[in-house]
């Protein structure tokens, strides 16, 4: 091998893994309709249905902040660059006659049993502070119903890292397009994500660009009709980021996922930082969730990645 050679094998590979979606999983799309078009969030949540909500801990990590917030803004200035301490958590949805609904699927039982979970090598090497709580087994086996369907926030590997615990042939709902963002990172992660998807049937990419729009959101459809549960769409973290929200037994309530990781980037309404893909869309998407919880002041509002509810929003 000459040395041009030598100098051209690394290039080419970097191209091709830089080239990578995160998965080649099959997908196909489905449009809901949304039998009315309510103007307010009020109206929107205003049904006889109800969901029960049980939320639950999966696991606790430990990651970097500035990936969480983004520390370049000014609201930001005085936070510290340090680790900050998160959770994992999978919100069980239970529709009184559609069934049980997971939002994102926290981890599963080979992960918290030591046995890999179908991480695979080098991506379980920056897995050592995890600390499972409870398995996604764990969880669907006190439900009174089965699992009718997966709805995913989006498609970061800790929020899938469940998988191998979902019942093969489950429905598993993404926002449009969320396979698609490629990267040199997304190379190193295909085997892991093949594992994790292995034996699942292909994803369902809500077409949330044909829902209706209510209050300051742009983008929402009524996912079981009844008003009961209402899909958002959120794009900025991710191409397909999703939110979520909910007429429970517990009151309204609003599952942001990464459109802000931590309680104080919702509250400073400030996006996350070094894990979000396109900043100035995460804004906008983050603005419009915003908008929910101005008109329904008494909505809880659970963050990506924090236990306790958000608070007000303080910013101006």
């Amino acid at each position: 091998m000459t040395n041009a050679t030598h100098r051209l094998v690394p290039a080419v590979v970097f191209l091709l893994l830089s080239a990578c979606a995160f998965t080649t999983h099959p997908t196909k799309t489905e449009r809901i309709t949304t039998p009315r078009t309510p103007t307010t969030w009020a109206d929107a949540l205003s049904g006889a249905t109800q969901l029960e909500w049980e939320p639950v801990l999966s696991a606790k990590w430990k990651v970097e902040r500035k990936g969480l917030i983004n520390l370049e803004r000014a609201e930001a200035k005085d936070l510290p660059k340090d680790e900050m301490d998160i959770v994992l958590p999978v919100h069980v949805l239970r529709h009184p006659t559609r069934g049980t609904f997971i939002i994102d699927t926290g981890v599963s039982q080979s992960l918290k049993d030591g046995n890999g979970g179908g991480i695979a090598w080098p991506v379980s090497s920056f897995m050592g502070a995890l600390k499972p709580e409870e398995s996604l087994a764990s969880i669907l086996k006190r439900q009174p119903t089965p699992l009718a369907g997966v709805l995913f926030t989006h498609l970061h590997l800790d929020h899938v890292m469940g998988l191998p615990d979902v019942p093969a042939g489950t429905p598993l709902y993404t926002g449009p397009a969320e396979t698609t963002p490629t990267s040199f990172q997304n190379g190193l992660m295909r085997s892991t994500y093949a594992n994790l998807f292995k034996g699942q049937q292909p994803t369902t990419e809500l077409d949330v660009s044909q829902g209706v729009a209510i209050g300051g959101v742009k983008h929402a459809i009524d996912f079981f009709g009844d008003g009961s549960l209402w899909v958002v769409a959120s794009p900025g973290h991710t191409p397909g980021s999703l939110a979520y929200v909910a007429n429970t037994s517990k009151g309204f309530v609003l599952f942001a996922g990464d459109t802000s990781h931590t309680r104080w980037g919702w509250e400073h309404q400030v996006e996350p930082g070094e894990f979000t893909g396109d900043h100035a869309q995460n804004v906008d998407s983050l603005s419009q969730l915003a908008s929910i919880a101005k008109e329904l002041p008494a909505i809880t509002v659970m963050t990506g990645h924090e236990w306790e509810p958000a608070g007000a929003i303080v910013a101006k």
